[in-house]
């Protein structure tokens, strides 16, 4: 898609295999093996959610921007429509993510520290990619 840097893309001439990408995936991987498998559905519900979260964002923003574009279907009674129809997905968004904060009944700090860090990360690695690219645009290699 032209997102990740080219030195990302580069394929390597004898094995075909884009060998920094599968490298920095196998660290990803190595430290995502350091959590438990409880931390692991947390960081992912997290993602899960908050995408989801986004994506309704993103949607209320396209009506608002692009109010013209032709629609393959439309979601009745205009915005009052779209909210109710996004109520029922954020809710239990909210409901999945503040639960996964609890263990054993009780308020776990960590579970926040490890949710907020997984959040962050994504802005993170959009704004570094962005500067990757933009450094990988100005190397004449």
């Amino acid at each position: 898609d032209g997102f990740l840097p080219k030195r990302l893309t580069r394929i390597h001439a004898q094995f075909g295999t884009p060998t920094l990408a599968l490298l920095l995936g196998s660290i990803t991987y190595s430290l995502l093996a350091l959590f438990d498998f409880t931390q692991l559905l947390i960081i992912y519900s997290w993602f899960q959610m908050s995408s989801n979260i986004l994506l309704y964002a993103n949607v209320w923003a396209m009506r608002r921007t692009h109010a013209d574009l032709p629609r393959p279907f439309k979601i009745p009674f205009g915005k009052p429509g779209m909210f109710l129809a996004m109520i029922p997905t954020c809710l239990i968004a909210l409901v999945a993510m503040g639960s996964t904060l609890w263990q054993e009944g009780e308020f776990d700090p960590t579970q926040v520290v490890i949710a907020a860090l997984a959040l962050v990360s994504g802005p993170v690695v959009y704004f570094g990619v962005k500067v990757l690219k933009r450094l990988a645009s100005k190397d004449p290699i």
